[in-house]
Formats: structure tokens, sequence, C-alpha cells
């Protein structure tokens, strides 16, 4: 696509997928291309953030879905997302030196969320959730659409991770048991 196009495409994308983050009382952290990483519970924590990230998530994929079938309409390609869950301790704050600042968060539990997004495309499923952020939220797996849960050892990880996936996504395979 053209420059121009690839910055309104970006900008629309943007704006869809950064109002159901705010909506459930998430903040978008950053924006790197068609990525986006979006924090809950920052900063100042809530015992609903888990909740709210997977409620974004699970809204998230609406908004696409709705976007992409808009697209296919007017003869466009469609859209597709990953989205990546995990509940855990990270550190917020100002990262730098003294010519660039940036807030942001750091620890494990953004890099075990980026790896589960990773794993969405290599599972055919727009949105997997761990095991930890289902913990954080109680009652919230009764009230959703959830598959069982499946084991998948992450990059750089020894134990496996516990994960939960859409039920109308397709079963996993290569299953990893602890």
């Amino acid at each position: 696509m053209p420059a121009d196009v690839v910055a309104d495409f970006l900008n629309e994308y943007r704006r869809r997928i950064g109002e159901p983050i705010s909506r459930h009382h998430g903040i978008v952290d950053k924006f790197v291309g068609d990525g986006m990483m979006a924090i809950f519970g920052v900063p100042e924590p809530h015992a609903d953030d888990a909740r709210n990230a997977v409620l974004a998530g699970l809204e998230l994929v609406s908004v696409i879905d709705k976007w992409r079938d808009e697209r296919l309409a007017e003869g466009l390609p469609p859209v597709e997302i990953g989205i990546g869950i995990h509940y855990g301790d990270v550190i917020a704050g100002a990262l730098g030196d003294e010519h660039r600042l940036e807030y942001t968060v750091v620890g494990d539990a953004v890099n075990a969320a980026a790896r589960i997004e990773g794993l969405t495309a290599d599972l055919g499923t727009p949105l997997l959730v761990s095991a930890d952020a289902m913990a954080a939220a109680p009652g919230l797996e009764q009230d959703l659409r959830l598959a069982a849960p499946f084991t998948r050892l992450l990059r750089g990880r020894s134990r496996p991770i516990h994960l939960y996936r859409l039920a109308a996504a397709p079963p996993p395979t290569g299953e990893c048991r602890p």
C-alpha cells in the first residue's frame, strides 16, 4: 500500500482498538507498527484488572471481526489480530536516559504476554488468555465461552503455561503436558 494509505489504515486501526481498552479501564502503553501493548492496573492496581483485560480482549475480537466484515464488503483485504493476555507483577516507570524517557512496564509478565500473543497466529485463534489471568478474575471463566485449558511451552521458559482460547476457535495441536 502507498504510505498515505498505510497511515490512514493505521490511524483507523489504532482508533478502533484503543476504544475497548479505554472502556475497560486500560491504558495503551505503546503502539509499534500495527502492534499494541495495553496495560491494566497501572499506576493504581484494582481487584478487577485481570477481568477488565480479558473483557477488553474479547471486545477487541468483536470490534476487529466487525471491521473485517466491513472491509470485505468494500472489497478491501481483511484485518486479523492476535491478542495475548497474561497477569503478573511488573515494574512501571520511566525508562530511558537524558535524551529520551518513556513510561512503560517491564517484567516477566510483559514478556509472557508477548509470547502468548505470538502463539495466536500459530494456533489460528485471535485470543489466548493465560490461566494466571483467569485465576486473577474469579468467576469470569464461568461467564465466558472458553475452551478447556491447554498447555504450551513459551520460548525462554522452562515450565509450560496453561492457556485458554475462545470456544469457537479450532483446537490446538501439539499440546504440551507438564
